[in-house]
């Protein structure tokens, strides 16, 4: 009788169907699409019937599974209405993403959908037949004749499509196919609020029962013959891969639309066509176009015929998710690797063998150009490169460089060396990295002081001062030989920029807003970028100046609440600028001439352009004001006096196919992804030439563009250390999945951390000269490492190993006094661990070994520092021209299975793991050579980071947040801190109870929590077409069984302070006065500090009430999350509480929920006690572009199962 339950799928196919529907209905009414009338009457006509309702489905379900005792009937009542709910949501929010992305307004020319038989019991055949020729003849003017009805519904054929929906805007068509295979028990039976955080937990559970490493943003800009038709098909069928399967199914489905809408006179300019399979909560995607005439020879078409012919003749559907995977297809797999790399083939073949267990696969790089080397003339590549850098510097009419040689190339330094010549200049760096601004002084330097005494080097950060000895300061930090040539009291203030930095309390102040609540009031304060404009302006008309650098990071360009950007402070760096409004810049030319000959030379440059989201859109604003908005607008002989240079330097992008696909883009925002652009035929280690560069409306300038591929050594071994673990578990254990594998995958960390120990004192000791480095992005891993080798070297050695001597450690939460120490020793002390983001600009000029710990998590940003780390063992002028070295790779993995589908798991697994090491060492392969090989072909893959720009965030709720995140960082690294995890404590104590108001941007009038669920299954209860026009929500998202809500207008946040919780809270007060003065990052020291004012004020205000803190929060790309099914049983969560002894709270399982498909930052609320409906609230740069993305015609493939990686694998050799 259990079998009943596979029909739920047809009421979730249903419910989707009408929420399809009513998305397009409701659509028309915003006046977002076009639709004819006579369309919507005449499916609103169905659907009014009396017997299209979700009472009719109901007694029509039972009948039809003769479920007669009244208990049964009651429970699939709620669990087809539960369905129901969910579904229509599903396809609701799904349409109107796909209309968005359009990007115009469309009109709908055909639109299929199921709604005459929803349980598939072969009725209303009448019906349904003239639903099909009244549509046909509505969008094509063709009568359909029974024959060919008939026809068009057998297997492949578009009629037998779940939907198909064809837009038009502009001579153009949009097609969308979509295919759905759901198994539904994650909605069944959830009737109380323990069930519903079980549901919530086992999808969780089996999102990350999959391998870690299937899903990756992957974009193939120019990519041609790589035969998709082929490898796609023969992935899917190989690899019995579902949602592979559905594509080629829904793919079917699209090529018998096509050709039937050919027969038929469409007057079309171009198909943009979508075919998207759902399995779950995955799904799988391909976009391109086709023309209107000839499209069945493009290759594209060819992939739709090849889809078409075997899905009718080949696909066979039986348990293909958990299906072994043939041995030739193995075999396959390990040729094409072997073809390509130096792997050990034995040692490939035991692990492809096995799988589960511990692993050690070698492997070497060889043949390429060491950075080292010298030619002919005796100069070394490096020297080489410079001075093709330096021909661009010296070449007035190339005005923007794109200079992206591999790191430790002397990028920087070839700039340096060339502005040192100059007499007077203004130099402008940024970089994403504080760390690497500090270093560019290292440039200018000699012996401790600046190269020249008339230069001076400005910064500003977000940890300088705000008040001094009580007075509000706009620090500006400066390095100068002559503190005399700086002027005396004006309203800058001059600080040393390496000093101890001092937060004083009441730096933060707030006012009482009546009724016991008192808010923070909100100041203008001076931030990065208008301080650093102070300062430069400053020293710009300072006589005994002659030359000024000024550097930031580039995470200083921000949105601001006058919905500009920080830009602005940029603009005033020049006075002869006047800017009225956003688009309007005069040019004062006297000032100019005089500008210009106080500083003739104006470089600006921006380093690590892709290693934070602001950086292209950084690029984008300086190169239309520097060049459209100044430089186009002045005479030739004014253009001839000012030497100005737009550099872009950047060390993961290798050809200028990605600058202009990621760097030139005009999207406001994009994703970290992996590019992967065609190799080119002829790649050279050293590159030069001139490019064409546009600006605007138009117009272009003449660019410069120079890439190095090489290494410093002359030859790179390779070993890849696995680890695969095995979890079996049965239905009731599947919500613990995600424990057990966290459990399991630490139990192969630690077998793992005992090698990575065994083989740094291997090293050390038999090569004591030469250096090692362990990577490791935990930091708490890292702090285990540490006193690891601590314990081992007092083994060994009888005393204990003196830091910055046997080792030290390198990461973000140094302090500025541990950061100086450490730079002393690079080239001395013997073992350094340390995370990427850390070590950018640092070189260890002796290390020869890399003990890599990979990441599992933010692949496409782990990429990005991975390239970064293998170069940091460089700086040894013999060696890294004659000495052999060595990254050693380290990775884990697991797999949840069950007797059923171990094998198939595993083989997953293999193909997934395999396909992680292949990008991997691809990414770097790319960077050495220019391009690596992959299966048939060579490619040039480039891991990049996103593109966009934040607002300015003033939230001391979010800094509660972030401190207790950072507080337990530097637990951590600091081992036993008792104080520090006291007050992390007594943080999640004090916030633990916010409250959070919306300002009404999430239910609609006359709706609330209480009553949506109920008002939806009355619509549906007795009319379907009720439901077109129900909208209880704002815009929302719909991912993972959760509800998502952009708040655009006013966020705030309510901290209460109970009165019985006062000597509390002083004794917080002291905690934090304590914990300031111990050594800290300057980060967490100044949100400590606008803490204990807000603990300060609140206590000055004491009466007999309770206070309230409330803050508002504006601008910001704020989201709430609700599980979609909490809607269902809201009396039952606001009766009962979850049992606090559960393993997991909501907190945390929705936390993970919204981290599987989008950035998460700014998580609150604090602790997980709820009042109602569960939720969080959040911060994501990505979350609504990764839905419209879905869409877009670069995206050719995309799949949260597999990647193009997995496919390219299986191509034949």
């Amino acid at each position: 009788m259990e079998n009943y339950k596979n029909d739920y799928g047809y009421v979730y196919e249903y419910g989707y169907n009408i929420g399809l529907f009513s998305g397009l209905v409701q659509l028309k009414s915003k006046r977002q699409i076009s639709i004819k009338d006579e369309k919507i009457n005449r499916i609103k006509k169905w659907l009014a019937r009396n017997d299209q309702n979700v009472s009719a489905l109901i007694i029509s379900f039972c009948r039809k599974h003769s479920i007669t005792d009244q208990v049964m009937i009651e429970r699939v009542r709620r669990n087809i209405c539960r369905i129901f709910f969910f579904a229509f949501f599903a396809g609701q929010q799904m349409v109107q993403n796909y209309v968005k992305s359009i990007g115009m307004r469309p009109e709908v020319i055909y639109l299929q959908i199921n709604t005459s038989d929803p349980l598939n019991r072969g009725l209303n055949q009448k019906k349904s037949h003239e639903v099909i020729t009244q549509e046909v003849a509505e969008a094509f003017k063709y009568d359909m004749k029974p024959s060919e009805i008939d026809s068009y519904q057998q297997k492949g054929n578009f009629l037998k499509a779940d939907s198909i929906i064809l837009l038009k805007a502009r001579r153009r068509y949009f097609l969308l196919v979509t295919d759905n295979s759901l198994y539904l028990h994650h909605l069944v039976d959830v009737e109380e609020p323990y069930q519903l955080l079980q549901k919530l937990l086992q999808i969780r559970g089996e999102l990350g029962a999959k391998t870690k490493f299937r899903h990756m943003s992957i974009e193939m800009p120019n990519i041609e013959d790589i035969q998709l038709d082929e490898i796609l098909i023969k992935y899917a069928g190989m690899i019995r891969d579902k949602s592979l399967l559905k594509i080629v199914q829904a793919s079917s489905y699209a090529y018998s639309f096509l050709q039937f809408i050919s027969k038929r006179d469409v007057p079309v300019k171009e198909f943009y066509v979508s075919i998207m399979a759902q399995v779950d909560y995955d799904y799988s995607l391909i976009n391109f176009s086709l023309p209107q005439s000839h499209w069945q020879q493009t290759e594209k078409g060819d992939l739709l015929y090849k889809c078409f012919e075997t899905y009718r003749k080949d696909i066979q559907w039986s348990d293909l998710d958990y299906m072994e995977i043939p041995k030739d297809v193995k075999r396959l797999l390990r040729n094409n690797i072997l073809h390509n790399t130096a792997i050990n083939k034995d040692e490939l073949s035991e692990f492809m063998e096995h799988v589960e267990g511990n692993y050690m696969i070698s492997d070497y790089i060889e043949g390429f150009q060491g950075t080292a080397d010298k030619n002919d003339a005796g100069l070394t590549f490096r020297d080489t490169h410079a001075e093709e850098v330096k021909k661009g510097l010296n070449n007035p009419e190339q005005k923007i460089l794109f200079l992206t040689g591999n790191p430790g190339i002397g990028k920087t330094t070839a700039i340096s060396d060339e502005l040192k010549k100059h007499e007077k200049f203004f130099f402008l760096y940024t970089s994403c990295r504080r760390a690497v601004n500090d270093d560019i002084l290292d440039k200018f330097s000699k012996e401790n002081r600046l190269f020249s005494d008339d230069l001076v080097v400005l910064n500003t950060t977000y940890t300088d001062e705000e008040k001094i000895n009580g007075q509000t300061v706009h620090v500006v930090n400066v390095v100068i030989n002559d503190w005399d040539r700086l002027p005396k009291n004006g309203k800058i203030t001059y600080l040393k920029k390496f000093r101890d930095r001092d937060f004083e309390a009441g730096s933060t102040p707030f006012y009482n807003a009546g009724d016991n609540e008192f808010r923070e009031l909100y100041q203008a304060r001076p931030g990065v970028l208008q301080r650093l404009s102070e300062g430069i302006c400053e020293q710009i008309n300072n006589p005994r100046i002659n030359k000024v650098i000024g550097t930031f990071s580039i995470q200083a360009l921000k949105r601001t609440r006058r919905k500009s950007n920080t830009m602005e402070h940029i603009y005033r760096m020049f006075p002869f600028v006047k800017k009225r409004a956003e688009t309007d810049i005069s040019i004062n030319l006297d000032a100019f001439d005089q500008f210009v000959e106080r500083y003739p030379v104006c470089w600006i440059m921006i380093d690590e352009i892709t290693g934070t989201d602001e950086g292209a859109y950084l690029y984008q604003l300086l190169k239309k004001f520097l060049f459209k908005d100044i430089y186009q607008e002045l005479d030739s002989q004014r253009r001839a006096k000012w030497n100005v240079k737009l550099i872009i330097a950047d060390a993961s992008i290798t050809n200028e196919t990605i600058i202009q696909q990621s760097l030139e883009s005009r999207e406001s925002f994009d994703y970290p992804k992996v590019y992967i652009t065609q190799g080119e035929q002829d790649i050279k280690s050293l590159e030069s030439k001139e490019i064409s560069i546009s600006v605007c409306n138009g117009t272009s300038l003449k660019g410069w563009f120079v890439n190095a591929n090489s290494y410093p050594a002359s030859k790179l071994k390779l070993s890849y250390h696995i680890g695969v673990q095995g979890i079996r578990l049965d239905k009731e254990q599947t919500k613990k999945s995600s424990n057990k594998r966290i459990e399991n995958e630490k139990r192969i960390e630690d077998k793992h951390d005992a090698i990575i120990l065994e083989k740094i004192f291997t090293h050390i000791s038999g090569a004591q000269q030469e250096q090692i480095i362990v990577y490791v992005q935990n930091i708490h891993r890292i702090e285990k490492l540490k006193q690891m080798f601590i314990e081992r070297y007092i083994q060994e050695n009888g005393k204990e190993p003196q830091e910055y001597e046997q080792y030290m450690t390198i990461t973000s939460q140094l302090t500025p006094k541990e950061r100086l120490t450490a730079l002393k020793v690079t080239d001395q002390v013997q073992c350094v661990f340390m995370t990427s983001s850390a070590s950018r600009g640092i070189s260890f000029p002796n290390a020869t070994k890399i003990l890599a710990v990979l990441q599992t998590f933010r692949l496409e940003r782990e990429l990005v520092e991975q390239v970064q780390v293998y170069y940091r063992m460089r700086g040894h002028k013999e060696w890294d021209h004659g000495k052999e070295k060595m990254i050693e790779f380290f990775v884990v993995d697991s797999y949840v299975y069950d007797l059923k589908t171990e094998q198939g798991q595993k083989d997953r697994t293999l193909i997934h793991l395999l396909s992680f090491l292949t990008l991997v060492r691809a990414c770097l392969v790319s960077r050495m050579f220019g391009e690596s090989k992959i299966g048939r072909n060579s490619f040039s893959l480039v891991p990049l980071g996103g593109k966009g720009i934040t607002p300015i965030q003033n939230s001391i709720i979010q800094d509660v947040a972030e401190i207790i995140r950072l507080s337990k960082k530097e637990l951590a690294r600091k081992g036993r801190f008792d104080l520090l995890r006291e007050l992390t404590e007594e943080l999640e104590r004090v916030f633990g109870t916010i409250q959070v108001q919306t300002n009404d941007e999430i239910y609609r009038t006359g709706y609330e929590p209480d009553n949506i669920f109920q008002r939806f299954v009355d619509c549906a209860k007795y009319n379907l077409a009720n439901l077109l026009d129900f909208q209880p929500f704002h815009s929302y998202f719909f991912v993972n069984g959760m509800i998502i809500f952009r708040i655009q207008k006013e966020f705030s946040q309510r901290a209460s302070f109970s009165v019985s919780d006062r000597q509390s809270n002083l004794e917080l007060k002291q905690k934090i006065k304590q914990v300031k003065n111990t050594d800290l990052s300057d980060d967490l020291k100044k949100k400590l500090n606008r803490i204990y004012d807000l603990l300060d004020y609140e206590q000055r205000q004491q009466g007999k009430l309770a206070n309230v803190f409330r803050e508002e929060l504006f601008g910001q790309q704020r989201y709430v999350a609700f599980p979609i099914l909490a809607f269902t049983m809201v009396e039952q969560l606001t009766k009962k509480k979850t049992p606090q002894n559960l393993e997991e709270n909501y907190l945390d399982v929705l936390r993970g929920l919204v981290q599987s498909f989008t950035d998460v930052s700014s998580v609150t609320p604090i602790t997980s006690d709820y009042q109602k409906i569960p939720f969080i609230t959040f911060q994501s740069d990505a979350l609504e572009q990764m839905f419209t993305n879905r869409f877009q015609r670069n995206q050719l493939f995309a799949s949260t199962e597999t990647n193009m990686i997995n496919l390219l694998l299986l191509a034949e050799i």
